[in-house]
C-alpha cells in the first residue's frame, strides 16, 4: 500500500488525512491455460490519522467512526483521481506530436 496525504473538509473545517492506498487489481476471468481466474480486488484506503491544527496551535485528532468513514471515502476519491491524472500525464508525455 502506498502512503499518501490528502486534505479533507468536514463541515467548515479543513483536516489532514494520512492514509495508505491500494489500487486493487482487475482480476482475471480465465487464465491462458483455461484454468479459472480470480475475482477483482477493489481499491482500498486505510486512514492512519485525521488531524487539524487548532486556532491555538494545538492538534485535534478524530476517532469518531462516522467521521473516519467520510474521510476514507474522500481519500479514496482523491487517490483514484490522482492515479487517473498520473496515467493521463504519463500517456501524454509519451505520445506528444512534435
Amino acid at each position: 500500500m502506498k502512503a499518501r496525504t490528502c486534505t479533507v473538509f468536514i463541515g467548515d473545517e479543513e483536516w489532514t488525512a494520512h492514509f495508505h492506498y491500494s489500487p486493487g487489481s482487475p482480476g482475471c476471468h480465465t487464465q491462458r491455460n483455461g484454468d479459472p481466474g480470480w475475482p477483482p480486488d477493489p481499491p482500498e484506503v486505510e486512514v492512519e490519522s485525521l488531524t487539524r491544527v487548532t486556532p491555538g496551535g494545538g492538534f485535534s485528532v478524530v476517532t469518531h467512526p462516522e467521521i473516519l468513514a467520510q474521510a476514507e471515502q474522500a481519500c479514496l476519491d482523491a487517490a483514484i483521481q490522482q492515479d487517473e491524472d498520473d496515467m493521463i500525464e504519463y500517456y501524454e508525455s509519451r505520445h506528444r506530436c512534435e
